[in-house]
Parts: C-alpha cells; sequence; structure tokens
C-alpha cells in the first residue's frame, strides 16, 4: 500500500506542477520582447540592430488609435536621451491589412531622436528619419474596445550611421 501511495503522490506532484498558467503565457519570441497581444495591454517594443527596444510604459510614452481614418501607434525612450518609433497607417486600414512602409505612401514609419552616431548621449538637435521599407501589419482594430494591435519591421538608413534594422516590432495599444 505504501509504495502505491508514494507512485499516486509524486504522479500528481508531477502533473499538477505542469499546468499553464493562463495569467502567464508562453513567450512568442526568444528574445524577452513582450508577447505579441491583442488585448490593449499597451505595449510598443521591437529589435534594433538585434538589441531589444521596449518603450516606457506611461501616458506620454505609448500611444495610438484611429484618426481621421488612419491607424497610428507610437512608443519611446526618454533616457539618457529621446528616442521615438512612429508608424501611421492612413487610408481606411483595415484588420488583418498588410501595408507596405514607404516614405511618400500613407504607410509611414519614423524615428525621433537627438541621438545619432555624432552625438550618441543626446543632446544634439531632435530629428525625423523616415523608414525606407518595411511592413505593417494590423491584427486588431477595435473601435468599441478603443484597441489597436499589430506587428511591424522597417530599415530606417541615418545619413551618417549605421542603418537601423528594425524587427520583430509589435503593438498593442489601448487609446
Amino acid at each position: 500500500m505504501k509504495p502505491m501511495f508514494i507512485a499516486l503522490s509524486l504522479f500528481c506532484i508531477l502533473f499538477s506542477s505542469c499546468k499553464k498558467d493562463k495569467n502567464n503565457p508562453e513567450p512568442d519570441n526568444p528574445y524577452g520582447l513582450p508577447n505579441a497581444t491583442q488585448t490593449g495591454a499597451n505595449i510598443f517594443a521591437c529589435r534594433v540592430n538585434g538589441q531589444n527596444w521596449i518603450s516606457e510604459k506611461g501616458i506620454y510614452s505609448i500611444g495610438g488609435g484611429i484618426y481621421n481614418d488612419t491607424l497610428f501607434a507610437f512608443g519611446s525612450l526618454d533616457v539618457p536621451y529621446l528616442e521615438t518609433f512612429s508608424l501611421r497607417v492612413g487610408e481606411h486600414p483595415v484588420e488583418g491589412g498588410v501595408y507596405a512602409i514607404a516614405i511618400n505612401s500613407s504607410t509611414i514609419f519614423d524615428l525621433l531622436s537627438n541621438k545619432n552616431c555624432s552625438c550618441p548621449n543626446g543632446g544634439c538637435t531632435v530629428n525625423t528619419i523616415y523608414a525606407t521599407a518595411g511592413q505593417v501589419n494590423i491584427t486588431k482594430i477595435d473601435t468599441q474596445r478603443e484597441i489597436v494591435s499589430g506587428k511591424f519591421h522597417a530599415k530606417v538608413p541615418i545619413t551618417g550611421c549605421d542603418t537601423l534594422f528594425i524587427t520583430d516590432g509589435r503593438f498593442d495599444i489601448r487609446y
């Protein structure tokens, strides 16, 4: 009887510890970025030249929404310099839509920053630098619950500096 009790106890312990926690889903990337959700979790994150870039949480650091038939989203860092990535998808974007990023189009991705290769710690003039290529995939537009979500990647060439390769981008914003 005792060996049966021990075996049953071990079985219960092993299988009860294997339950998945619904509040902490498995990561959808191996890098440590927040998961690409569609719940209004207020995230804006990506990888920049292979390094994680995760916007600070706060009313002035993450934002987005739908305005005049244009979807917009942005995320910012503020220490020790200004760095904001933003995207805009115009002309009636739709959930499930895939939009090419280009300078002279209705889909734009840009970097607003006072950091560059000649002034790495900020203090320089704030410049807007536009991506020359990339894509935005809109995964959710919910105007009733006021949520916009999607994924993105982009190429941002900075004159006289390195090109920024933005990969694994995700945003999920409640506006």
